[in-house]
C-alpha cells in the first residue's frame, strides 16, 4: 500500500464513555454509528478509535503519540469494510463485560492493544477480510501466528510476550464470534510459554502468614471495638507477642523493642508511661530537659499539663483526631485481612467501588459472594463464610470514618484524617514499614501477589482447582499453570517424597560415575534392558525403546551436567511442539501430560540444588525454548518433522 494513492480524511467521530455505552441493539439496528466511536476509557489518557477499524487504510491523525491527536484516526474512506461493523459492535460488548466483571485496567489494556496490533498487522498484509466470518479469522489468525513464531525464532519477541499476543487475540475473536467451541484456533500451531521464562511469585511459609493474619486480626478486631465504643484513653491491646497500652497521641504505643530506642524520641513523648499505661511524673522526666532545676521542672510541666490536656480532648471526642487515626490504622488492618481473604490483586483492590445496597449470595460451600451495584457498575467478589463478620464489622468501621461519602471501598486519609484519597500501589509495604517503624512490631512483609500465591497455594492443597479458581476468578486452566508451586518449604517436602520413592536423579557430574551407566537420549540408564516400574504415568509402562517409558523406569537416571539437562529439556520441548500430531488433546494429555509434569519435577529438583546448577537450568532451558539449541538427538529427530511437514 503507497499512501501516495491515498486520501486522508477526518471523519466525524462520537465519544462515550466504556460504561454509558449504549448496548441495547436488536439484530442490525444499532444505536450509534460505530464507524464513528470512540472510547473514553478509564485506563489511559487519550481515547481508542475503535470506529477507524472499519477503514483498512487508516493511521494517527498526529505523528507524535504524546500528542493529543494521536488517539484519532485519519481514514482512506474508500477502505471503509460494512462487514467489520459487527465484529466492532462484538468488540464494544467484550470490553464492556470484562470492565463490568472487574478485570484491571491495566490487563484490559494489553488485550486491547494486542488487538489493534493484530489488526494493523492485518490490514497491512492482504488480511483484510479477518473479521468477516469465523473461518476467515481462523485463517488470519493462523498467519499471524506464524509471524509470531519467526520474530521469536529471530530473538526479536519474546516468547512469553508472543504467547501473550496470541491468547488475547483469541480471546477477543471467539467473543466477537461468539464460538464457544473454539473453532477459531483448533488444530492451530499454538505458540506455548516458556515455564523457564515466566517469573514465579514465591509463596510465603505459613508460619510467616499465619504470623501476619494474627497481628491484623488484634489490630483490627481490637481497635475497632476501643473506637466503635467510644472507650477511653489509655487502653490495652493485646497483640500475639505481647501486650501494649495505647494512647491519643502520635507515637499511639510502643514494644518493648522500640522502648529500648526511647532516647532518641522527642521530649513530648516522655509524658506517657508506655510501659504502666498511665501519664508520667513530672519528676520522673525532668532530667530530660536542659536548663537549671527550675527550668526542667517548668518544661516538664508545661509537657505534661499538654498531655492531660490531650487526654481528656481525646475522651469527650467521639471524633477526635487521634481517635479517628488510629481507626485508620484498624482500616489499613482489615484492607490487609481482606487481601489475604480474597486473593484480590492490589491494582483492582484500590480501584473497588462501593455502595451499601449490596448483597450476600452463596457462591460454594464455605464461601460467600458479595453482589453489589455502584456507580452503575456491577461487581462481586467472594469471601469465606467466616470472614463475612469481620467485613460487615469493617463497614461500620468505614462508615464512622467517613466524614463524606467514598465511592471507593479501601481508602487512606492525607494529614487531616478528614480527606480521603485512594490507597497507594506500595500499600502492602508502606503499611508494613509503619508498624515496624512507629510501633516496633516485627512483621514480614507479604505482599498482594504474594498472598494471592498464598491463597492459591493453600485451595489447591485443601480443596480443588474449581474452587481455587473461583476465589481467584480464573479459569481452571490458568489455576493449574500459575498456582501449582507451592512454598518453597511446601515444595521441598513434596519433592523429597517424590524422590524418596523415584530416586531418578543423581547429582553427580563427575565422569566416573557416569561410565557406569548406559546413555539413552533423555538421560542415562543404569541398568538397560530390564525395566522395572516406578509409578503409574497414565497408560505407560516402561521400557527401553521410548522417553516415556523411560521416565517411568525405576534404572533412569540423570546426571546434573549440561549434556543430560539438554536431552531432557530437548525431549521436553518436541514433545510440546508435537502436540498437533495426538489425534486429540485428551490423547496427548493421557500419554504426555503426567510425563511432561515428571520432567518438569526433575528441572524444579535440580534447580534447588544450588545456584551455580539453577543457572545452568535456565541457560539450557532459554537457548531450547528461544533459540532451538537442541540436543543432537533431537535435533535430529525435530529436522525430520520439519522436513516431513509434520510441524512448521
Amino acid at each position: 500500500m503507497k499512501e501516495i494513492n491515498t486520501r486522508w480524511t477526518e471523519r466525524k467521530t462520537v465519544v462515550y464513555e466504556l460504561e454509558n455505552i449504549p448496548l441495547n441493539f436488536d439484530d442490525n439496528i444499532y444505536p450509534v454509528d460505530y464507524s464513528q466511536l470512540q472510547i473514553k476509557v478509564p485506563w489511559q489518557v487519550k481515547n481508542l478509535d475503535v470506529g477507524s477499524w472499519c477503514f483498512t487504510r487508516r493511521k494517527p491523525k498526529h505523528a507524535n503519540s504524546n500528542h493529543a491527536d494521536y488517539a484519532t484516526s485519519l481514514v482512506d474512506t474508500s477502505s471503509f469494510k460494512k462487514s467489520r461493523i459487527n465484529a466492532i459492535k462484538g468488540f464494544v460488548e467484550y470490553l464492556h463485560s470484562r470492565y463490568s466483571t472487574g478485570i484491571t485496567p491495566k490487563t484490559l489494556h494489553r488485550y486491547t492493544s494486542s488487538f489493534n496490533q493484530f489488526l494493523v498487522w492485518c490490514d497491512s498484509n492482504q488480511q483484510e477480510d479477518v473479521l468477516n466470518t469465523t473461518m476467515t479469522a481462523r485463517k488470519s489468525l493462523a498467519e499471524y501466528i506464524l509471524t509470531l513464531f519467526h520474530l521469536t525464532r529471530s530473538s526479536q519477541l519474546n516468547i512469553n510476550t508472543a504467547a501473550r499476543y496470541q491468547n488475547h487475540i483469541i480471546e477477543i475473536l471467539k467473543f466477537i464470534f461468539d464460538d464457544d467451541e473454539g473453532v477459531i484456533s483448533a488444530g492451530l500451531r499454538i505458540i506455548r510459554k516458556s515455564e523457564t521464562a515466566t517469573i514465579t511469585t514465591p509463596i510465603p511459609g505459613y508460619s510467616k502468614a499465619h504470623q501476619s493474619i494474627e497481628l491484623y486480626l488484634s489490630l483490627f478486631n481490637q481497635i475497632t471495638d476501643f473506637v466503635l465504643s467510644f472507650e477511653k484513653y489509655p487502653f490495652q491491646l493485646t497483640l500475639p507477642e505481647e501486650t501494649l497500652w495505647v494512647f491519643p497521641t502520635a507515637r499511639p504505643m510502643a514494644t518493648t523493642s522500640k522502648l529500648k530506642m526511647r532516647n532518641e524520641w522527642t521530649r513530648g513523648f516522655w509524658s506517657w508511661d508506655y510501659e504502666n499505661g498511665c501519664l508520667s511524673k513530672v519528676k520522673d522526666i525532668e532530667k530530660y530537659y536542659s536548663g537549671d532545676k527550675k527550668q526542667k521542672r517548668d518544661a516538664a510541666r508545661y509537657i505534661m499539663k499538654s498531655s492531660k490536656k490531650a487526654l481528656v480532648e481525646a475522651n469527650s471526642d467521639d471524633n477526635n483526631y487521634y481517635r479517628r487515626r488510629l481507626a485508620s490504622l484498624a482500616s489499613d488492618a482489615f484492607t490487609m485481612l481482606f487481601i489475604s481473604n480474597t486473593a484480590m490483586n492490589l491494582a483492582q483492590l484500590i480501584t473497588l467501588n462501593w455502595s451499601d445496597d449490596y448483597s450476600v449470595g452463596k457462591e460454594h460451600q464455605g464461601y460467600r459472594a458479595i453482589k453489589l451495584r455502584a456507580r452503575n457498575k456491577s461487581q462481586h467478589f467472594i469471601v469465606t463464610s467466616s470472614f463475612l463478620p469481620l467485613f460487615k464489622k469493617y463497614l461500620k468501621l468505614r462508615k464512622y470514618l467517613l466524614v463524606k461519602d467514598s465511592p471507593l471501598l479501601f481508602f487512606g486519609f492525607d494529614a487531616s484524617i478528614i480527606n480521603h484519597k485512594p490507597l497507594s500501589r506500595g500499600f502492602t509495604t508502606n503499611f508494613n514499614q509503619k508498624l515496624r517503624n512507629n510501633i516496633g512490631i516485627d512483621i514480614p512483609t507479604i505482599t498482594a501477589r504474594e498472598w494471592r500465591a498464598h491463597k492459591a497455594d493453600w485451595l489447591i492443597t485443601n480443596t480443588d482447582p474449581k474452587t481455587t479458581a473461583m476465589m481467584l476468578q480464573n479459569s481452571e486452566r490458568t489455576v493449574l499453570k500459575h498456582y501449582t508451586t507451592g512454598s518453597e518449604i511446601e515444595s521441598t517436602n513434596e519433592m523429597s517424597k517424590f524422590y524418596d520413592s523415584l530416586s531418578t536423579i543423581q547429582f553427580n557430574t563427575s565422569s566416573a560415575k557416569k561410565s557406569q551407566y548406559t546413555s539413552v537420549p533423555i538421560g542415562q540408564c543404569q541398568q538397560f534392558q530390564a525395566p522395572k516400574v516406578i509409578d503409574a504415568i497414565s497408560n505407560v509402562l516402561p521400557d527401553c525403546s521410548t522417553p516415556p517409558g523411560c521416565l517411568n523406569c525405576s534404572h533412569y537416571r540423570i546426571v546434573a551436567d549440561e549434556e543430560d539437562i539438554r536431552k531432557l529439556v530437548s525431549f521436553r520441548y518436541i514433545s510440546v511442539e508435537s502436540r498437533q500430531l495426538a489425534s486429540s488433546e485428551t490423547h496427548f494429555e493421557n500419554y504426555f501430560g503426567k510425563m511432561l509434569t515428571r520432567i518438569d519435577e526433575i528441572l524444579i529438583s535440580l534447580r534447588t540444588q544450588n545456584k551455580k546448577l539453577k543457572l545452568l537450568v535456565d541457560r539450557i532451558c532459554s537457548e531450547v525454548s528461544e533459540q532451538e539449541i537442541l540436543s543432537p538427538y533431537w535435533d535430529r529427530k525435530y529436522q525430520l518433522l520439519i522436513n516431513l511437514e509434520l510441524i512448521k
